[in-house]
């Protein structure tokens, strides 16, 4: 391709960018939080300092923050799963089977659980969990939090997701991977939350018939 024809795709991916950079990526940082949400300290913020990419986003669940609990306490690969797009994890040996149902064995978690991202363990440990409230998890080294945390409103319960990273020290390839992530993960979560209001107003609607 000669330097004139290249100048147009160049000018195009540019545009891309830039519109990823300041449109596409502010609005999925916060997606469905409010202002006040996506501002306002989460309990787990303190375990990471300085973070490269802090995201919050949230559902509002018609049920009370007990029952969204005992959906969410059952998180992990081997557990519950994450309520997402299977197919996609499982294109890369994750093996996730997002349950419908409650798992009875599967109702607690208590502080150093290790919930499972793939089928060799690894994973993120609880750093805190407060039953129908808080779930705060942590990569063993530190560089990422994963926090859910459930507010009571009149319209029912506010499911709170909030991920804070850090690169770092982390060498270039490793930045490299977590901007590819970055959309990726927006994706999973966002189908996460709503997979998880899905299940409960749906295990509600059953219950009361």
């Amino acid at each position: 391709m000669t330097g004139k024809a290249a100048a147009p795709a160049l000018a195009a991916i540019a545009a891309v960018l830039l519109a990823y950079r300041f449109l596409l990526r502010p609005w999925h940082l916060r997606w469905g939080a409010s202002d006040g949400e996506a501002e306002a300290e989460m309990p787990g913020d303190g375990l990471i300092d300085d973070p490269t990419l802090v995201s919050t986003r949230a559902v509002t669940i018609d049920a009370d923050p007990q029952e969204v609990w005992a959906w969410l306490v059952q998180l992990g690969q081997g557990r519950g799963g994450f309520y997402s797009y299977d197919w996609i994890e499982n294109l890369i040996g994750l093996d996730i089977h997002s349950a419908d149902r409650i798992l009875d064995q599967h109702r607690e978690l208590e502080r150093g659980d290790r919930v499972a991202l793939a089928p060799d363990g690894s994973g993120l440990d609880v750093e805190r969990v407060e039953p129908g409230r808080l779930l705060v998890l942590r990569e063993p080294s530190g560089g990422w939090t994963w926090a859910f945390l459930l507010a009571p409103t009149d319209g029912g319960t506010r499911l709170i997701a909030r991920n804070r990273w850090t690169t770092t020290g982390a060498p270039l390839s490793f930045r490299l991977y977590m901007a590819f992530i970055d959309p990726a993960a927006f994706v999973m979560e966002r189908r996460m939350l709503l997979g998880i209001r899905t299940r409960v107003e749906a295990a509600g609607r059953a219950e009361r018939s």
